[in-house]
Formats: structure tokens, sequence, C-alpha cells
């Protein structure tokens, strides 16, 4: 608990979001091998996902976007858009990562569609959606995807053994989020109120039942497997 809060307060300091620190904490858990397609990033990035997760051997790891310019396609970058038709073949790959892709994807249904293809038997996607958190262009914003409609669309699909977490804290943690742009260049203030924000949430919990943490999510993570 001490190392997690730990790192929540360095990659605060460092100016990362908490929807972002809260995915990493994420996929830190996930076990990744084979062949690996990452969407909205490239190899030389130090925000890709996969640098983040237990990647075993072996492996390949790919990377897909639709903003790829032509010297950066290779071997391992593809220009694609999840919007369409991919390129891969059926069952190429062994896991595919969307994290904060698929809000930029207005037809949702079809990135879903092919990343099943694309994936092989026992293949898992594994991703993350923002909810709390401000519009971001790259170049568009469509949605804020609630953890019920990912759940079922992943489901009907054909993804088995789906688990949607809902990551955050509640209401006050939520304001944080929609003020981080602005607070963040504040030294050492940013983190005092992200603690604030917190220990409110956490003692609005106590008179609470539901789980605020489920009503006013930061981010919301998935994991399926295609059987």
């Amino acid at each position: 608990m001490i190392k997690k809060f730990s790192n929540f307060m360095f990659m605060t300091f460092k100016k990362a979001s908490l929807n972002r620190i809260l995915q990493i904490d994420f996929v830190r858990n996930v076990n990744l091998t084979g062949k690996i397609l990452e969407f909205g990033t490239n190899l030389n990035s130090s925000k890709r996902f996969s640098l983040f997760s237990k990647i075993q051997e072996p492996n390949e790891l790919f990377f897909a976007d639709k903003s790829f310019s032509e010297n950066l396609i290779d071997k391992h970058h593809s220009y694609e858009d999840l919007e369409k038709k991919l390129s891969y073949n059926d069952s190429k790959f062994n896991n595919v990562l969307v994290f904060n892709v698929l809000e930029h994807v207005y037809d949702f249904n079809n990135s879903i569609n092919e990343i099943f293809r694309i994936l092989n038997i026992g293949g898992k996607i594994v991703g993350a959606v923002p909810f709390f958190y401000r519009i971001h262009n790259a170049p568009n914003d469509y949605f804020r995807i609630t953890s019920q409609a990912l759940e079922k669309k992943l489901t009907e699909t054909g993804f088995k053994n789906v688990t949607v977490k809902e990551l955050g804290f509640g209401p006050f943690t939520a304001c944080y989020a929609l003020l981080f742009d602005y607070f963040k260049y504040i030294p050492l203030f940013n983190n005092l109120f992200l603690i604030i924000t917190i220990g409110c949430d956490k003692f609005l919990q106590i008179f609470v039942k539901s789980r605020l943490g489920n009503q006013y999510p930061i981010s919301i993570c998935f994991i399926g497997e295609k059987n």
C-alpha cells in the first residue's frame, strides 16, 4: 500500500493524469506473451502501456495507429483505422491493447469486431477508456463509454471471461481529474489536492452503501478472452 501510494504521488508530481496513473496500476498486473499488438502508440514511446505490463517470453511487439507517417511504417508499425477492416489476417495476435483509443473511434462496434477477428483462440483484448476526463481531440473525441456498454459489447462479440473494472474513488476525486490540467503546473499543490480529494471520498464512502468509485469512475479498464 505504501509503495502504491508513493507511485501515485511520484507520477502526480511528474504531471501524469489520474486517469493514466490508475490505468498503469491496472496493466501492471496483466500478463502478456506471444504476438502483442498495441493501438495508438509506437515502440519508441515512453507512454505505451505494453511498457508497464508483465510481458513474458516469447513475445513480439507490434503497433498500429491511423496517424502514423510513412517514415514510421515498418515490420512492427502499421497504419490502421479501427473504423475500417484491419489489414491483419484472422487470428494473428495473442493480445491486443487498446488504451485510451476507443473513445476516438466513431464506429465503436466495428473496432471491437475487428479486434476479435485478429485475435487467435485464447487471445486477450486489454484496454481502458477514460470516463471523468476532459475532451481530448486526437483528432476527435466521440464517446464516454460506460462499463455496462463495454461488458455487453464484448460479450455479444464473443469474448468470454470478460472483466470490466471501474477505477476511481468518488465525486471529489472526479473533480480533481477535471481540474488536473490547471493544477498540474503548481508544484506539490497538485499532490496535496489529490490527497485531500481522495481523503474526502474515503470519508464520504463511510456513509454511502454503494461504491462511489463505481458511480464516479475516472477510468474504466477491461479484459476479454477469445475462446
